[in-house]
């Protein structure tokens, strides 16, 4: 709903037009092929358009047109990857934001055995 009331349907018009072919086509090079998606679950960041399981959060008509040149020319090679490319979901936390979890000591006895002991 909040890609809708925020212009999804301009936008995918738009791409039907830029790109030349029809939601469920392929543009003649193979480079572009164009659906609809009922929810990308990014409601926030609406509208929202995925490309090889990468999501452009907040996208309007002029952010396509730079996206579509961005991916024509390679631009975005390090960011997007290649088609065919399934999910690569890799949370990335660096070391210094970590949680500070240990592995557990499995060496010692645990805790409830002596408590056990005891109240015999």
């Amino acid at each position: 709903m909040s890609c809708q009331l925020l212009g999804s349907d301009e936008i995918m018009h738009h791409a039907e037009q830029t790109l030349g072919v029809r939601s469920g086509g392929t543009t003649a090079d193979g480079m572009f092929t164009l659906e609809h998606a009922e929810c990308q679950a990014a409601c926030t960041e609406a509208p929202n358009v995925q490309v090889n399981y990468r999501h452009c959060h907040r996208m309007t008509t002029g952010a396509f047109d730079q996206l579509v040149d961005d991916l024509r020319h390679g631009r975005l090679d390090g960011e997007i990857p290649q088609h065919g490319t399934l999910g690569r979901v890799r949370q990335q936390i660096p070391a210094d934001k970590a949680a500070g979890v240990v592995a557990p000591d499995a060496t010692a006895a645990p805790v409830w055995l002596p408590a056990k002991e005891a109240a015999k």
